[in-house]
């Protein structure tokens, strides 16, 4: 998170506000790519799980996944290009680079998108094999490879904007270049190879078409509403989403990170039906992912504009408002990230993903008809927390019929809990913590504050003694 937040201020250096606003709006269909690489990632995921749990072909199963990405990528692609040059054409409003360069960015924007398409299933084959570290090494290279990408660029004086747009490619091919690497030293007997099994391929295009619906879905709520700022305001404003979104993209691989690794459980557990144990993992997982949550939204708050000082030089007023907003929205969205791992595991996700996808898109024709009305660009953040408050009562709704969890064990242990914490947090920070101490000692302090509320409040005795005896053990194992 800190790497990528601070190659965000980089690169704003490098480029400039209003080249970086428009460089975010033409390389839209990297953060499409972006949204279906998850979602690609989470369905490799969860068949290779799968696969490991019935003890099935596992060699198919991936090879399969591969076929179904290489076609989905050069299908998107294609749609993408047309709707992409139809924008560029008619729709960007800009002056700041010429046309011809825009071109450029475009395409290499789109090699980017079919390179991390095709490729997700490597990183979905560490997740389910449960090598966390080698997941971890890959992702983390490709972060630290864009940085000094840029630096190497800024240093070089190559002063493009589409020199960028290819350190940005240039980072992605490093980091599954490694995969592969690491791949055949770490799990061997599995080749990367193209191939699909019949059976397979059915029951996986099922899954990948009706993920691929939320996915864009979702990205109704992020790039399409950067469209529409775009059309309203200026290239300041779309600047300022850039790097709220860049913020929000950062907190959410935090949270997701935590998921991801209990996504293979999830799984397993699901497919040999051990409900018993899955309704107590999901809880866990929605505590955790609840105390990260709560551990990152106390330490931003009543610091935001000094973390902006810090990070981009200066805090502007409609920024702060953004950040704030986002908070809300990401603490909303992630008290189902559990539920949803759930759902995904089961794999009947068509009339899910048609109500709640359904009720994402709403977003964009409902932001756009209130900016005409009132001409705030705040109304792009209010919208979509609302919306997401819907989606989170629909999940609660498809989890209950499913039948599998306990579902007011974890509303009450997780989510009510979860909020009764970050209250009284937020309450006492801003009654009893002096704002003016330095910014270190303020997180730290936010942070202590939090880990301490939630091993009191948010845990269970017996999960503080699992807790105890883990530790212990490790200790006794080193001393050893």
């Amino acid at each position: 998170m800190l790497i990528t937040l601070y190659t965000s201020r980089v690169a704003i250096d490098y480029l400039g506000e209003e080249v970086y606003g428009l460089f975010s709006l033409i390389t839209g269909v990297i953060v499409l790519g972006a949204f279906l690489t998850t979602i690609l990632e989470s369905t490799a995921q969860r068949f290779i799980s799968e696969s490991i749990a019935l003890q099935d072909d596992k060699q198919t199963t991936i090879s399969t996944l591969f076929s179904v990405n290489l076609v989905m990528a050069i299908t998107l692609s294609v749609i993408v290009y047309i709707i992409g040059q139809y924008y560029i054409e008619y729709k960007l409003v800009q002056n700041v680079v010429n046309r011809e360069t825009i071109d450029k960015i475009f395409v290499v924007a789109i090699i980017t998108f079919i390179v991390g398409v095709v490729s997700s299933p490597l990183l979905s084959i560490f997740v389910a094999f449960e090598r966390m570290g080698l997941y971890a090494a890959i992702t983390f290279c490709e972060v630290i490879s864009k940085l000094l990408l840029l630096i190497f660029l800024m240093n070089g004086k190559y002063d493009s904007v589409l020199y960028y747009s290819l350190a940005l490619l240039t980072s992605v091919l490093i980091s599954r270049l490694l995969a592969i690497w690491l791949l055949r030293i770490y799990i061997k007997n599995l080749k990367i190879r193209f191939g699909f099994d019949r059976n397979k391929l059915k029951r996986i295009f099922y899954y990948v078409s009706w993920n691929a619906f939320g996915s864009l879905a979702a990205i109704a709520n992020s790039h399409g509403v950067s469209l529409i700022v775009n059309a309203f305001f200026s290239l300041n404003v779309s600047a300022y989403r850039a790097i709220a979104l860049q913020l929000n993209s950062a907190i959410i691989q935090i949270i997701n990170s935590v998921q991801i690794s209990f996504n293979p459980q999830v799984v397993k557990n699901y497919t040999k039906s051990d409900y018993s144990y899955l309704s107590s993992l999901i809880t866990v997982n929605g505590r955790v992912v609840n105390y990260l949550c709560t551990l990152i939204i106390v330490s931003l708050v009543g610091n935001v504009e000094k973390i902006l000082e810090l990070w981009l030089g200066d805090s502007q007023q409609y920024l702060v408002k953004f950040i704030y907003l986002m908070l809300v929205d990401i603490y909303i969205i992630c008290q189902t990230s559990a539920l949803v791992s759930l759902v995904q595991s089961t794999g009947k996700i068509k009339i899910y993903q048609i109500v709640v996808g359904g009720t994402m898109l709403m977003n964009i024709p409902l932001c756009y008809f209130l900016l005409g009305i009132h001409k705030s660009p705040l109304v792009v953040y209010i919208i979509p927390i609302i919306i997401s408050l819907i989606c989170m009562l629909e999940r609660f709704i498809f989890v209950k019929h499913l039948n599998i969890v306990c579902l007011s064990n974890y509303i009450i242990n997780s989510l009510l809990r979860g909020l009764l914490i970050i209250l009284s947090l937020i309450f006492l920070k801003y009654t009893f913590l002096d704002q003016s101490i330095p910014l270190y000692l303020n997180i730290l302090i936010s942070i202590s504050m939090s880990t301490f509320f939630w091993v009191i409040f948010g845990l269970k005795y017996r999960e503080l003694q699992w807790a105890w005896s883990v530790f212990t053990s490790q200790k006794n194992n080193v001393t050893k």
